[in-house]
Protein backbone atom coordinates (compact mmCIF):
# COMPACT_ATOMS: atom_id res chain seq x y z
CA UNK A 1 0.00 0.00 0.00
CA UNK A 2 1.03 3.92 -0.65
CA UNK A 3 1.49 6.24 2.51
CA UNK A 4 -1.20 8.17 3.38
CA UNK A 5 -1.34 11.74 2.95
CA UNK A 6 -2.69 14.31 4.11
CA UNK A 7 -5.85 15.72 2.93
CA UNK A 8 -6.15 12.07 0.85
CA UNK A 9 -9.25 9.50 1.77
CA UNK A 10 -7.77 5.70 3.06
CA UNK A 11 -8.65 3.47 -0.03
CA UNK A 12 -9.28 -0.40 1.03
CA UNK A 13 -8.21 -2.95 -1.38
CA UNK A 14 -11.59 -2.31 -4.18
CA UNK A 15 -11.15 1.45 -3.78
CA UNK A 16 -13.97 2.22 -1.18
CA UNK A 17 -13.36 3.68 2.28
CA UNK A 18 -13.56 1.15 5.10
CA UNK A 19 -15.36 2.00 7.49
CA UNK A 20 -12.64 1.43 10.34
CA UNK A 21 -10.73 4.54 9.47
CA UNK A 22 -14.01 6.39 8.91
CA UNK A 23 -13.84 9.71 11.00
CA UNK A 24 -15.49 11.12 13.26
CA UNK A 25 -17.02 14.73 13.64
CA UNK A 26 -15.01 17.02 15.65
CA UNK A 27 -16.85 19.26 18.26
CA UNK A 28 -15.97 22.77 17.51
CA UNK A 29 -17.62 24.14 20.37
CA UNK A 30 -15.58 22.85 23.22
CA UNK A 31 -13.59 26.06 23.92
CA UNK A 32 -17.01 28.08 23.65
CA UNK A 33 -18.24 25.55 26.08
CA UNK A 34 -15.45 25.65 28.82
CA UNK A 35 -15.48 29.45 28.28
CA UNK A 36 -19.30 29.78 28.87
CA UNK A 37 -19.20 27.57 31.91
CA UNK A 38 -16.57 29.40 33.74
CA UNK A 39 -18.34 32.81 33.07
CA UNK A 40 -21.31 31.06 34.40
CA UNK A 41 -19.62 30.01 37.95
CA UNK A 42 -17.23 33.40 37.94
CA UNK A 43 -21.03 35.30 37.83
CA UNK A 44 -22.14 33.07 40.56
CA UNK A 45 -19.48 33.04 43.07
CA UNK A 46 -19.09 36.85 42.94
CA UNK A 47 -22.92 37.74 43.43
CA UNK A 48 -22.50 37.93 46.95
CA UNK A 49 -19.68 40.21 46.61
CA UNK A 50 -21.50 42.52 44.24
CA UNK A 51 -24.88 42.57 45.34
CA UNK A 52 -23.61 44.43 48.18
CA UNK A 53 -23.43 48.99 48.29
CA UNK A 54 -20.37 48.12 50.79
CA UNK A 55 -18.18 45.63 50.97
CA UNK A 56 -17.57 43.66 54.56
CA UNK A 57 -14.28 44.95 54.58
CA UNK A 58 -14.39 46.91 57.97
CA UNK A 59 -10.98 45.03 59.71
CA UNK A 60 -9.11 45.14 56.22
CA UNK A 61 -7.31 48.13 57.82
CA UNK A 62 -6.01 46.40 61.01
CA UNK A 63 -5.13 43.35 58.91
CA UNK A 64 -3.36 45.38 56.26
CA UNK A 65 -1.24 47.44 59.38
CA UNK A 66 -0.28 43.93 60.99
CA UNK A 67 0.90 42.04 57.73
CA UNK A 68 2.79 45.86 56.92
CA UNK A 69 4.55 45.07 60.98
CA UNK A 70 4.97 41.55 60.11
CA UNK A 71 6.97 42.40 56.72
CA UNK A 72 8.94 44.68 58.63
CA UNK A 73 10.07 42.27 61.61
CA UNK A 74 7.78 44.11 63.89
CA UNK A 75 8.35 46.54 66.38
CA UNK A 76 8.46 47.35 70.37
CA UNK A 77 5.15 46.46 71.20
CA UNK A 78 4.09 44.43 68.19
CA UNK A 79 6.70 41.42 68.26
CA UNK A 80 6.88 37.95 66.03
CA UNK A 81 7.19 34.63 68.00
CA UNK A 82 6.69 31.47 66.47
CA UNK A 83 5.47 28.77 68.73
CA UNK A 84 3.27 25.91 68.82
CA UNK A 85 0.17 26.82 70.64
CA UNK A 86 -1.51 24.15 72.20
CA UNK A 87 -5.28 25.74 72.22
CA UNK A 88 -5.18 25.19 68.31
CA UNK A 89 -4.57 21.46 67.70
Amino acid sequence: MGRAVLGQANLGPNGSTSSATATLPVEKNGALRVWGAFVLLMLLVTTPIFSTVLPPLFDYPNHLARMHLLAEGGNAFYTVQWAPLPNLA
